[in-house]
C-alpha cells in the first residue's frame, strides 16, 4: 500500500512526501517498505531543478534532474538516477545498483513532429552499460499518429562477456468516433561472445489492439500480442508466445441495466507462465495451446443490487516446462456473483466459483469477497480475499491465486 502527498507552494516551488508498506508476503519474498520526499524548483522561465530521495528494505533510491526549456518547443535535461532495483532499467543483468547518469533532449520541429533522444551511462557497476535511445513522434492527421524509436547499447560484462544491443520499435495509433486501433512492432538484436559461447539473440515483439463501435449498443474488441526470441546462449531460453482475443460487447442504451461480453481467446505459450518463487526468483509454469470461450453478463436489479455470472470453457493441451509431452487439459468454469452498491462510489462483491478439470477429473469450488471504490467514471479499485486457489482466467494454469488481492478494473 502506498500514500503520497503533494503540495504546491507557488508557481515556482512544489514538494511531496510519500511512503509505502508491504502488507502481506509469503515464502522468502523480501518486504519492500519505503519512505521518501521530493520537490521541484523553477529557477526561472527556462531552468528547473527537481529531485527525490527515499530509503527502504531494498536500499536507497534517489534522482536529481536539471531541465532547460527554451519555451520554443525544445527541452534538455541531465541528471543522476539511483534505483534500488537496478534490474528495472537493464533486465537480465546482476548489477549492484550504484546509479547511472541520464541525459536527453526533445524538440518539437513542427506542429506534427517531435523528436527525442536519451542516453544512459551506468559506469559504477561491474556490468557497465551505455545506452542511447532515439525516437520520433509524427501526427499524420487528427486521427492518426506514427512513432519510431531506435535504441543502441553496449554492456561491458567481465563475468558473462560483453555484448551490444540494438533495438528498433515502430508504432501506429488511429482513433476516431467509431474505430480505435494501435500497434507496436519491435525488433531487438544482441551480439556478443562469452569465451567460446555465443551470446547472440534476436527478439521480435508485437502488441496491438482494436475497438470498433457497430452501434451505440454494440462493440467489437480485438487484440494480438506476440513474442519470439531465438538465442544462441544456452543460459537464455527461447520464447514463443502469442495471444489472440476477439470479443463482442453488448449494452443496450435504452435498457442499460444489462452488460454482456462474449470472447474467444487463443493462447500459444511455449515458454511457460512466469511464477515468482522466493526473493526475485522466477520459475516457469506449464506450456499450453489453448482455445478459450467465455460469456460474461451483469444485470442491475435496481440502484443497489446487481447480479452477474460467467461461463468459460478451455479446450487445450498442456505440457510440463522443458518437455514436449502435450496432453489434453480441458476445463469448465462457472461463476455467479452479486454486487451491492453501498453508495455511488463503493461496491461490495460476493462471488461463488466452480472449476471442473475434465482429464484430471477434479472439481474445485469456493467463494470470493471484495470491496471496490470507483475512481472517476472509467475505473474502480478493489481489495478482497479469494478462498479458492484458482483464477477466473482460464489461461492461468498455476493455481496460486488464493488469499488477498488488489484488483483494478477499467470500464468503457
Amino acid at each position: 500500500m502506498a500514500l503520497r502527498f503533494d503540495h504546491t507552494v507557488s508557481d515556482r516551488l512544489s514538494w511531496n512526501v510519500f511512503g509505502q508498506a508491504t502488507v502481506a508476503r509469503s515464502g522468502t519474498v523480501e518486504a519492500n517498505n519505503r519512505a521518501g520526499f521530493g520537490g521541484k524548483v523553477q529557477l526561472n522561465d527556462y531552468l528547473a531543478l527537481e529531485g527525490e530521495v527515499s530509503d527502504g528494505n531494498l536500499g536507497v533510491g534517489a534522482q536529481a534532474l536539471i531541465t532547460y526549456d527554451d519555451q520554443k518547443g525544445k527541452s534538455t535535461y541531465f541528471g543522476y538516477a539511483l534505483d534500488p532495483d537496478p534490474t528495472s532499467f537493464n533486465p537480465g543483468l546482476n548489477n549492484t545498483g550504484d546509479g547511472r547518469f541520464v541525459a536527453g533532449s526533445q524538440q518539437k520541429i513542427s506542429d506534427n513532429t517531435r523528436i527525442y533522444v536519451e542516453n544512459g551511462y551506468d559506469v559504477f557497476d561491474t556490468q557497465r552499460t551505455m545506452t542511447g535511445t532515439y525516437g520520433v513522434d509524427y501526427t499524420h492527421s487528427e486521427f492518426t499518429e506514427y512513432s519510431a524509436v531506435f535504441e543502441v547499447g553496449l554492456i561491458d560484462d567481465p563475468v558473462g562477456g560483453n555484448f551490444r544491443r540494438r533495438a528498433l520499435s515502430l508504432g501506429y495509433a488511429y482513433d476516431n468516433e467509431r474505430t480505435a486501433a494501435e500497434g507496436r512492432l519491435e525488433y531487438r538484436r544482441e551480439r556478443g561472445v562469452d569465451g567460446n559461447t555465443s551470446r547472440d539473440s534476436d527478439t521480435v515483439l508485437f502488441s496491438g489492439s482494436m475497438r470498433h463501435k457497430l452501434s451505440e449498443s454494440r462493440r467489437i474488441l480485438a487484440s494480438l500480442d506476440t513474442v519470439y526470441t531465438d538465442s544462441d546462449n544456452p543460459a537464455v531460453n527461447d520464447a514463443k508466445f502469442a495471444e489472440v482475443s476477439v470479443g463482442y460487447a453488448y449494452r443496450p442504451i435504452h435498457h442499460d441495466r444489462l452488460n454482456v461480453l462474449m470472447r474467444y481467446r487463443f493462447v500459444y505459450d511455449e515458454y511457460g507462465q512466469v511464477i515468482t518463487v522466493g526473493s526475485r526468483t522466477d520459475t516457469r509454469g506449464p506450456l499450453q495451446h489453448s482455445h478459450i470461450f467465455s460469456l460474461d453478463a451483469e444485470y442491475d436489479l435496481n440502484r443497489r443490487w446487481s447480479v452477474g455470472g460467467k461461463v468459460g470453457y478451455r479446450y487445450s493441451e498442456t505440457a510440463p516446462v522443458g518437455t514436449n509431452d502435450f496432453t489434453r487439459n480441458n476445463a469448465l468454469l462457472l461463476v455467479a456473483n452479486t454486487r451491492f452498491h453501498v453508495t455511488h462510489k463503493w461496491d461490495l462483491l460476493a462471488e461463488a466459483r466452480l472449476l471442473e478439470a475434465e482429464q484430471a477429473d477434479t472439481s474445485d469450488a469456493g467463494m470470493l469477497f471484495a470491496v471496490y471504490r470507483h475512481v472517476g467514471g472509467n475505473a474502480k479499485l478493489g481489495v478482497g480475499y479469494n478462498m479458492t486457489n484458482f483464477s477466473d482466467d482460464l489461461a492461468d494454469l498455476t493455481y496460486d491465486d488464493g488469499g488477498f488481492f488488489v484488483n483494478l478494473i477499467a470500464k468503457f
